[in-house]
């Protein structure tokens, strides 16, 4: 019989490809068209071996129903794994527990199961990449499993099992798909850490540390991964071992792959790097008719997408689905969109047939700069003396579409390096510029401190955050007690930036508007300042050592178009031609080793 994952990765080009043009293969079958297609044999192994692992590790029990319990129904998910470049790797059968059929109260209370955030993550590489850690990565194989259950849940005996007629499955362990097993798996895991001497930090849930100095070791869960990381390899080799030994692991090494984000490290540089490049194909080859659509611009404007006719329910699920992974690329390693993806968002309970048009935009752009990659870490990177600073900007009542509120963006650095950014409609409408600058930094200074707190949970002490604004008045306010009778009307928790600036908690200072990175997340930038302030946050952009190292790159499409491609001296040629043609000189600026300034200013 032919290896499974050897027919996966031969076969899956050619799967993806009808995919696409008959639209019904697929990387996530049902059981009847798994059963009932050419892999049938691959997935009824895959389903053996599932249902073999579940009764060796003693997950249930025959038992008889109790009177007045309830039984859970269960379903197959199939799904052939992919790593970060979308290769094929095996064919996984998981057996899931339909959870909406639980009954509250019953088989289950409390289920809320916290995770690492994305922000703490990164401030982790972040450290990482600065400090020369070594950081590995592991995977806990079937970790709900490994959790026993403080309810009693009844399971419908799925098909495959052998089951006496009239009796049911008592669950013993977490099955994936109830509702508390999250809950129970993050009890059983932290009970362990905790138990070979790791205690969760104060900042944040699942970052975990022990020791100090060079002994500290540091792990960041989510769910069944994990880094460790450390600055001494015989710790982490140590902290692998001993969860090795409680629980089957997959150790995968140096990291090169976190939650489907690729990581490349560069240990020369003392840089890490992160990007979803095959993410944003996949998602450009499933949305896009054609491949060779792109823009420079991510969107055009806020007031284009209001108006315009409601989608059918067909279209408003795709609406909902492509705005989902937009948010995830924009969560993770894309801060450049987050405006855009948070406008998309507005319209996720009912979607329009303009702001459709909007998200198709905005992935032609991703599709443009899908080489784009966020830099932890570098020679290069500006304040890197500074252990944290945020960039925090406004936009006055900007919107007219959603009642005249304002929007605040704020990036944070850690070490110079971009580790956390947002961009959110305020809750207030602001009376004034000044006002709304000190909203906006008052947010932000709550993610300021929470990377200083992370910091001294590392053994960084004395860590004092700095808040940069554009706002002379903003500045005036949070330092000088005799400005605050203007402002007597706002909430009193706006006045958090105050209250820590003078208490000497957190610095503020003035940065121009033209270095104020925060400027991308609170309004829609042409495409000029949108790559000039992308490189000024940290995205790498191709080409950054020349035309020639890569000629397949979005910056080489640029360049190899001329001006009357781009409609200069042209009485026609829309908008967005003439913005790409102001772009053909910025990225040959970019790609000849320019520094960002003059690459951002030579054309404007």
């Amino acid at each position: 019989m032919r290896n499974p994952e050897t027919w996966v990765k031969k076969s899956y080009f050619g799967l993806t490809a009808a995919k696409a043009k008959e639209g019904k293969d697929s990387l996530n079958p049902t059981v009847h068209e798994a059963l009932a297609g050419k892999d049938r044999r691959f997935w009824e192994e895959a389903m053996r071996k599932e249902l073999n692992g579940l009764e060796a590790m003693g997950t249930w029990e025959t038992t008889d129903l109790p009177r007045g319990m309830n039984t859970v129904d269960t379903r197959w998910v199939l799904k052939i794994k992919t790593d970060a470049n979308l290769v094929p790797t095996k064919y996984k059968a998981r057996l899931v527990a339909r959870g909406f059929t639980q009954r509250e109260g019953l088989d289950y209370t409390e289920i809320f199961a916290p995770v690492a955030p994305i922000q703490a993550i990164r401030g982790v590489l972040a450290i990482a990449a600065v400090r020369d850690w070594e950081v590995d990565s592991i995977d806990v194989k079937q970790a709900y499993l490994n959790s026993s259950l403080h309810h009693d849940v009844y399971l419908k005996p799925p098909v495959g099992t052998r089951v006496p007629p009239g009796k049911v499955l008592k669950l013993i362990k977490g099955l994936y798909g109830l509702k508390q097993s999250g809950r129970e798996w993050n009890i059983e895991l932290d009970t362990h850490l905790r138990s070979i001497g790791f205690h969760c930090m104060p900042s944040t849930p699942c970052l975990y540390s022990r020791g100090a100095g060079d002994q500290l070791t540091v792990i960041t869960a989510y769910v069944d991964d994990m880094l460790i990381a450390s600055p001494c390899r015989r710790e982490v080799d140590r902290t692998k071992a001993e969860i090795m030994d409680k629980w089957g692991t997959e150790d995968n090494g140096p990291v090169r792959e976190f939650l489907g984000i690729k990581i490349t490290r560069e240990r020369r540089q003392g840089r890490i790097t992160l990007d979803l490049t095959a993410y944003i194909k996949g998602m450009v080859s499933k949305w896009l008719e054609r491949s060779s659509e792109r823009t420079w611009v991510p969107m055009q404007s806020v007031a284009g997408i209001a108006g315009g006719d409601k989608c059918n329910p067909d279209q408003a699920k795709r609406y909902q689905e492509l705005v989902g992974q937009l948010l995830w690329v924009s969560n993770t390693v894309r801060p450049g969109i987050s405006f855009a993806v948070g406008a998309l968002t507005r319209y996720m309970s009912e979607p329009i047939d303009s702001a459709w048009s909007a998200a198709i935009h905005l992935l032609k752009y991703l599709n443009q700069t899908s080489d784009y990659h966020l830099n932890l870490g570098g020679a290069h990177r500006s304040h890197a003396d500074q252990p944290v600073v945020t960039y925090t900007d406004a936009n006055w009542a900007s919107d007219p579409t959603n009642g005249r509120r304002s929007t605040s963006g704020a990036i944070t650095y850690v070490y110079g390096c971009p580790v956390s950014w947002k961009s959110h409609v305020q809750k207030c409408v602001a009376l004034s510029a000044v006002e709304v600058e000190l909203v906006a930094a008052s947010e932000a200074a709550r993610e300021a401190l929470f990377f200083s707190h992370l910091l001294r949970d590392l053994g960084v002490s004395g860590v004092k955050p700095t808040l940069r604004t554009d706002s002379q008045g903003c500045i005036q306010v949070s330092k000088d007690p005799a400005k605050h009778w203007k402002l007597k009307h706002i909430d009193t928790r706006y006045y958090f930036v105050r209250d820590h600036v003078q208490d000497g908690d957190i610095s503020i200072e003035f940065v121009g508007t033209a270095n104020n990175v925060a400027d991308i997340l609170m309004k829609p930038l042409k495409g000029l300042n949108t790559t000039r302030i992308s490189r000024m946050i940290g995205l790498d952009m191709p080409l950054r050592g020349g035309v020639e190292d890569a000629p397949t790159s979005p910056t080489r499409d640029v360049l190899n178009r001329s001006s009357q491609d781009w409609g200069i001296g042209k009485a026609s040629g829309n908008e967005e031609d003439k913005q790409n043609a102001k772009l053909v000189g910025a990225n040959a600026a970019y790609a000849r080793g320019l520094t960002p300034w003059y690459a951002g200013n030579m054309l404007i």
